[in-house]
């Protein structure tokens, strides 16, 4: 057998392998979000902004171990889902088509002085 042979049986092997591999891999995650409901989210953050996440994960721990990078992403959807159901919950209906809020007349009124989608939408917003 040449060398050739040899270098294309050993490139064909690491091919095999890498696509059982990544099979294995996709199986898990699979298996993971089924089982678990975890789904892996990747992000991409400035340094500045990576810097801030890993100032605020410590200084929110207090004592003790400094909060991962995911619990404290997570903790922090979970407190904004909270804030936005109690500012729909303090809504309640539109000045204009007394409709409940934030639905509305979805959109009808817009322009109106005394529809909320007016002006006063901007209080849902981040």
């Amino acid at each position: 057998m040449s060398e050739q042979d040899k270098l294309e049986r050993k490139r064909a092997q690491e091919r095999r392998r890498s696509k059982r591999y990544r099979e294995r891999k996709k199986a898990e995650k699979a298996k993971q979000e089924e089982q678990l409901g975890v789904a892996k989210v990747e992000l991409s953050f400035s340094s500045s902004d990576r810097d801030r996440l890993d100032v605020m994960r410590q200084a929110r721990a207090v004592v003790g171990e400094p909060y991962s990078r995911e619990e404290y992403i997570a903790e922090l959807i979970q407190q904004d889902e909270q804030r936005y159901q109690e500012q729909v919950a303090a809504l309640g209906c539109c000045g204009k088509c007394k409709s409940p809020l934030p639905q509305g007349c979805d959109g009808v009124f817009d322009g109106d002085s005394d529809c909320w989608r007016t002006r006063q939408y901007r209080e849902l917003m981040l």
